[in-house]
């Protein structure tokens, strides 16, 4: 087993009694297939509310400065989370992203760019994900 198949049960169980959720159109994500998931993001519990509540294993672009930080990088890399340089059309980060797809995985990506704690609404979208086949 690995972090993610072990995390994700339990993180889903703390959500589930922590907090009201309600998910709609989960119906439309493939139980398998390429998957390009694009969400706004509003909190730090994100990634681990989409990783939760869709049934499938998701891989994760997370800003390049979380892989700096001592023990959690190597916990977001075990989580299918790698890193991409925000604001510089990260090639390599890109390449990763269209082999993933290419090879069937569900990517979620946050095309703000950042969190957005000041609306509830979607911002500026950059455009890398567009660019994602």
């Amino acid at each position: 087993m690995n972090l993610y198949s072990i995390g994700k049960p339990l993180v889903a169980l703390y959500l589930r009694f922590g907090f009201k959720i309600q998910v709609i159109g989960r119906e439309n994500v493939p139980d398998q297939g390429s998957a390009l998931i694009c969400c706004n993001h509003l909190s730090n519990f994100d990634p681990p509310l989409v990783g939760t509540v869709l049934s499938r294993p998701l891989s994760f672009v997370a800003k390049e400065e979380l892989f700096k930080i001592p023990l959690f990088g190597a916990v977001l890399r075990r989580l299918n989370a790698f890193p991409i340089r925000r604001g510089t059309g990260d090639r390599g980060a890109i390449r990763l992203a269209m082999k993933l797809l290419r090879e069937g995985h569900a990517l979620l990506i946050f095309p703000e760019g950042h969190r957005n704690l000041k609306h509830t609404k979607m911002q500026h979208a950059y455009s890398g994900a567009g660019f994602l086949p």
